[in-house]
């Protein structure tokens, strides 16, 4: 019973939020939270990727024209610069 039980001692009958076991997170909660934290880090993980991956088409694109060195170079500086300040 949530918040103990009328007429029974608190001895008897402790007071703890609805949803706890002695005043920790049900195990399910935690199961749920755990889950949703790496769903986040996966998410994040996943578009981390994505980015780097159009980098590195650009740069290729640069790199199928057959572009000089310097063209290259300065692309190969531009979207490293770019993944650093991220």
């Amino acid at each position: 019973m949530c918040g103990g039980g009328r007429g029974r001692s608190p001895v008897l009958a402790p007071v703890f939020p609805c949803g706890t076991l002695d005043g920790r997170e049900a195990p399910y909660e935690q199961a749920v939270d755990a889950a949703r934290a790496e769903a986040r880090m996966a998410t994040r993980r996943g578009v981390r990727i994505a980015v780097e991956q159009a980098a590195l088409r650009r740069v290729a694109t640069v790199v199928a024209r057959a572009a000089p060195p310097e063209e290259v170079f300065a692309a190969v500086v531009a979207e490293a610069g770019g993944a650093l300040e991220r």
